[in-house]
């Protein structure tokens, strides 16, 4: 039994995940670990929530232009995040060429534009005390 768990456990470890299939053949930036105090809208993420890995843009709050996270009416930290899991190629170089890094066109009140894009289930909001305390995050790099 013990032998068959740890079969799974590295096969399952040794699958590429959604995250790095997006990252693959792109020149994105670097990968980094960061909290999620240093997220902005725009930046590409991924963490865990409730035990299941979660890939997606984070998407600021309309209350404040570079915010992303707010509380709720039951006092909960929450931030908004576009799911990109299942992207066709020309969804995927939209995100890359034109959202990534962009906190301006990745704001809460361009949510139907994101449902519209991505689909309806793809925009989520995550309660901070139930993500991992640390996210892998992608840094553009200004090729300025």
């Amino acid at each position: 039994m013990q032998n068959t768990e740890m079969i799974q456990v590295r096969d399952s470890a040794s699958k590429t995940s959604d995250f790095e299939e997006f990252i693959l053949g792109t020149d994105l930036g670097s990968v980094s670990l960061t909290s999620y105090l240093s997220l902005r809208g725009g930046d590409i993420i991924e963490f865990t929530y409730n035990g299941s890995t979660r890939f997606g843009i984070v998407v600021g709050t309309y209350r404040k232009p570079t915010g992303k996270i707010y509380t709720s009416t039951r006092g909960n930290q929450l931030f908004s995040l576009a799911l990109l899991q299942n992207l066709s190629p020309g969804q995927k170089e939209t995100v890359i060429n034109i959202l990534h890094g962009n906190r301006f066109a990745c704001k809460y009140n361009n949510k139907k534009h994101f449902e519209s894009y991505f689909g309806a289930d793809s925009f989520r909001k995550f309660n901070i005390r139930k993500a991992s305390s640390s996210f892998l995050k992608i840094t553009k790099v200004d090729t300025k």
